[in-house]
Parts: structure tokens; C-alpha cells; sequence
């Protein structure tokens, strides 16, 4: 399995996802704002990537994994906020679990042990979530042929 499928599967299981309306990766300056041509429509992940350490049979993929959502201009209470990075939280819950309750995919695996921050920001409109630091494992033993085929 290559990065761009890694990274592809992420992007399918996130877009898969009954309660995330869109998804996005790159750098933190890719973030959609209601500024841009394409306003976010929330609730909004972001994969943004860390690094690639690369092993005698595998290598691992670190992300940043955004989660977010709006919150109402009318209600910024601490409680909505809380509530939002709640609901952030089950969604990453939710993409972690694919990969130990599936068997989709059998040659990927991402590390439990994840950190999640929670946030809350002001870009152009108000935004709670959190941020995870996730690392997905890929069974690919190092091959010469694999990078030569056409």
C-alpha cells in the first residue's frame, strides 16, 4: 500500500462519514474559510500531514486530524462549545473504530493511543472541535519493484 492510498482511505472513510459534510487535506493554510470561493460546510475535517517513518515491513503515517464545527454566532456559551468538541470527539472515535471493527482494511491498522485537544477558534466564523494527532500503520515489507512498475 502506498501514502496516496493511505491517505486516500482516510479521505473515503471520512467522506463516508453520516455526520461529516466535508473533508479536506493539506496544509493548515488549505483550511476552507467562509472567505474562500468554497465556504466550509460544517461539520468539516481536515487531514493535515505530520511525517512518514518508513520500516523493514511497514511504515507509518502521522496526521494531524482536524475536526470542527460551527458555532451558532447566537449561542457561544461555554456549553455549546463543550457539546461541539463532544461531537468532534465521538466523530474521531468513529474513524478510529473503522480500522478495529472492519476488515477492510487488513493491511492498515492506526495506533489507539491517541491525543485529542480540544478548540474552540474564531477564523471568519466560530469554530469548536478538536485536533487529533493520529498514526496509521501500513503492512507494505520494503519492495524494489513496487516503486519501478510504470
Amino acid at each position: 500500500m502506498t501514502y496516496q492510498q493511505v491517505v486516500n482511505r482516510l479521505l473515503t472513510i471520512m467522506n463516508n462519514h453520516y455526520l461529516i459534510n466535508q473533508t479536506g487535506y493539506g496544509n493548515l493554510s488549505d483550511i476552507h474559510t467562509p472567505d474562500d470561493e468554497e465556504s466550509p460546510d460544517y461539520p468539516y475535517a481536515f487531514l493535515n500531514p505530520i511525517s512518514v517513518s518508513v520500516g523493514a515491513f511497514s511504515f507509518s503515517s502521522q496526521f494531524n486530524l482536524i475536526l470542527m464545527d460551527q458555532v451558532t454566532d447566537g449561542d457561544t456559551t461555554a456549553a455549546e462549545d463543550i457539546k461541539v468538541q463532544s461531537n468532534c470527539l465521538m466523530y474521531l472515535q468513529d474513524i478510529m473504530s473503522h480500522f478495529r471493527q472492519t476488515d477492510e482494511d487488513r493491511n492498515l491498522d492506526i495506533v489507539v493511543d491517541v491525543n485529542a485537544t480540544p478548540f474552540k477558534e474564531r477564523f471568519e466564523d466560530n469554530v469548536a472541535g478538536v485536533t487529533a494527532q493520529i498514526t496509521i500503520q501500513s503492512i507494505t515489507p520494503l519492495d524494489g519493484c513496487e516503486a519501478a512498475m510504470p
